[in-house]
């Protein structure tokens, strides 16, 4: 018995074709996205705007980036603090930050991550990659104070590259600013935010691509579960009103960390420069903080 042929119409072979188009087109745009994200920013950066005396800094990392920074040497015998910036910025977004912790007596170092600023690298790792960058810059610092105890501040990628890699950043008393707490949610976050809901059809597509084009595993980009591993005292620093990381992410994050360790709910704040939103306050808790746990109580008898 022969079945009958059914001859489609143009029109019913285009429609056949539309998922499949519209599969690729999804591929295709997290792919172009995914390709944005990991983009190197590099820039020449001149020389820092702030009236404080300053050395050029080079270190070689592990991730196998020539990095650049700067140095503010104020007191031989007092406490340092590294400042590591966000992703897509560098060293110059953290100068105010250095400013009011040099005027406070702090020595100050800045680094441009890899792949930003004025280092070398061919793509952001999100926080693995340039977890290598921040142990350099405190190996640096052991070797320049070798008695001096040592903090820390990391803004988003900067606060996840102190968390991931062999082991959290081994300083005295860390500051985390907006940190994600895996890689599944850091992405999926982004995109909804951007894309509304389709953003949720994308996030999958975006970290499929880690491992094939840069080498790097999901199950390493998890700072919730590698803030186990950080032994100093800890404040970490999160926006009320922020939709990238929002606040029961950073609780979630929060509740793996030891004692000693605050956490510090910015009301109103998204994700964005927490000094340039609270000016003073963020000052006072971040010195009170560093005061509490690097400078050394002299004991009166």
């Amino acid at each position: 018995m022969r079945l009958p042929k059914f001859k489609l119409s143009k029109l019913q072979k285009i429609l056949l074709l539309l998922p499949m188009i519209a599969i690729i087109g999804l591929v295709a745009s997290a792919w172009f996205i995914g390709g944005m994200l990991y983009s190197p920013v590099q820039q020449k950066l001149g020389v820092p705007n702030i009236a404080y005396a300053y050395q050029n800094v080079r270190l070689k990392s592990k991730s196998g980036s020539d990095l650049r920074g700067w140095m503010y040497p104020v007191d031989k015998k007092a406490p340092v603090v590294a400042l590591f910036h966000g992703v897509r910025s560098n060293r110059k977004s953290m100068l105010s930050r250095a400013k009011f912790l040099i005027r406070a007596g702090f020595n100050v170092l800045l680094i441009d991550l890899q792949a930003h600023g004025e280092s070398t690298g061919e793509f952001i790792g999100f926080g693995v990659i340039e977890s290598w960058d921040v142990k350099a810059a405190i190996t640096y610092l052991r070797k320049r104070y070798p008695h001096n105890r040592i903090g820390a501040i990391g803004v988003s990628l900067g606060a996840a590259a102190c968390l991931l890699g062999d082991k959290p950043v081994e300083v005295d008393a860390l500051v985390l600013e907006a940190v994600y707490p895996n890689i599944h949610d850091a992405i999926k976050n982004r995109l909804e935010i951007k894309f509304g809901k389709v953003g949720r059809v994308l996030s999958p597509l975006l970290t499929m691509q880690l491992k094939p084009r840069l080498g790097i595993s999901a199950d390493s980009l998890r700072p919730e579960q590698a803030i186990k591993g950080f032994r100093g005292a800890l404040l970490m620093i999160a926006g009320s009103n922020d939709r990238h990381t929002p606040t029961y992410e950073s609780q979630r994050i929060y509740k793996n960390a030891h004692e000693p360790k605050t956490l510090w709910v910015v009301k109103g704040a998204a994700h964005m420069d927490y000094l340039r939103y609270s000016g003073a306050v963020y000052q006072s808790r971040i010195l009170k903080f560093f005061r509490q746990y690097l400078v050394k109580k002299v004991v009166v008898n």
